[in-house]
């Protein structure tokens, strides 16, 4: 087949699945072009060369918060998106001189989804996600109204504002994720969340993840604690921080791998740190060669994200051998009740601990049976 696939994507798991799906799809013997803006990142997994890249250029188009105009408040047409209209244009043309089969989209870094599918004339899939912070509390709600009181006319307006440019992102996030032939989901609780989100429904497809990089590699483990993802609010760092606060003084080590940081939360969970004696190491950006070296080598991994959609550290960790202690939340709660190398732990700090049972004895001695 010839697979036309689109992104917009920041670094992080998602870029991963799609770095996996293009390469395995080329070995598989199909022909695969990637379209993707300029505010995608092209640095976090290269794609192999065998499989073409096409980088359109991508203008008025940010992700940053803005101030809508007159026009564009009554016309209830964003700027910001029209200009992503018109990118989904110029790729769809390409695409459809191109001779492909079908369309293959992930999601977008700024909206979500893109009109992309509206332009194409073969079949489209959309690996789907809602925006959260549009349909969920992230961690505020964006349709609640402001404390009560008297704000003033200028203020009123701005908000009257605000609320326009949301519903105006919400409409397009619908209908655009509608248009697409087909959606899929890649855990249980993303296609519940999109049933929620657009009254669609979606096939779940699990991710898999590279045995051939992530497996064990025979070395000795050592006394810290590993964690993966961006340094956010949403990963729950400062948990994290505080569980390992909780273990015996001399494992009281974590490193803390992440492709992004929010310097905010860093800086508190240095704090944190601190207060509890913890080693707080931060590496950023690492290759594979580096992160499955400190799987094979950590002791155990914490695993804590707010409501994660699908998370691919525990499952790489875990094909290294290295159990992990997680937060049985939405998309942790199937496979940390489920698999040997993972037990669930209370949203508590002091519960990991207690899930990481007779740790620290060496993983090959553990009633896991992380080495199976």
């Amino acid at each position: 087949m010839r697979i036309a696939v689109w992104h917009n994507l920041s670094s992080g798991g998602a870029s991963r699945v799609l770095f996996d799906q293009a390469s395995g799809l080329v070995r598989r013997g199909h022909h695969v072009e990637v379209w993707s803006p300029a505010t995608a990142d092209h640095a976090f997994l290269p794609l192999d060369a065998s499989v073409e890249e096409r980088v359109l250029e991508l203008s008025g188009v940010d992700g940053r918060p803005r101030s809508l105009s007159l026009r564009e408040i009554v016309s209830g047409r964003r700027d910001d998106i029209v200009a992503m209209d018109q990118h989904g244009r110029a790729v769809a043309e390409q695409i459809d001189q191109g001779d492909f089969d079908v369309l293959l989209a992930n999601c977008c870094r700024f909206f979500r989804t893109t009109s992309i599918a509206r332009q194409v004339t073969i079949p489209s899939v959309l690996i789907a996600e809602p925006l959260r912070e549009l349909f969920d509390a992230s961690p505020g709600y964006p349709w609640a109204a402001a404390p009560p009181g008297w704000s003033g006319l200028i203020a009123t307006l701005r908000e009257a504002a605000r609320v326009r440019g949301l519903r105006i992102q919400v409409r397009e996030e619908i209908a655009n994720a509608l248009a697409y032939d087909r959606l899929v989901a890649f855990s249980s609780f993303t296609r519940e969340m999109i049933l929620r989100s657009y009254g669609a429904d979606s096939t779940v497809c699990y991710p898999g993840i590279d045995l051939r990089t992530f497996r064990p590699a025979g070395r000795d483990r050592e006394p810290f604690v590993v964690s993966v993802g961006a340094v956010c609010a949403d990963k729950n760092v400062e948990f994290v921080v505080r569980a390992v606060g909780n273990l015996p003084d001399s494992h009281r080590r974590l490193v803390w791998v992440a492709d992004q940081v929010d310097e905010q939360v860093l800086r508190r969970a240095r704090a944190i740190a601190a207060e509890f004696s913890v080693s707080f190491e931060l590496e950023q950006r690492v290759d594979d060669a580096r992160l499955v070296d400190l799987l094979n080598r950590a002791s155990l991994m914490a695993y804590a994200p707010r409501l994660e959609p699908l998370g691919l550290a525990p499952l790489e960790a875990g094909a290294c051998g290295l159990p992990v202690v997680a937060v049985a939340e939405e998309s942790a709660r199937p496979w940390s009740m489920e698999s040997p190398v993972r037990l669930p732990a209370r949203p508590y700090p002091s519960s990991l601990p207690r899930c990481a049972g007779c740790w620290p004895t060496p993983p090959n001695e553990l009633p896991w049976g992380v080495e199976q």
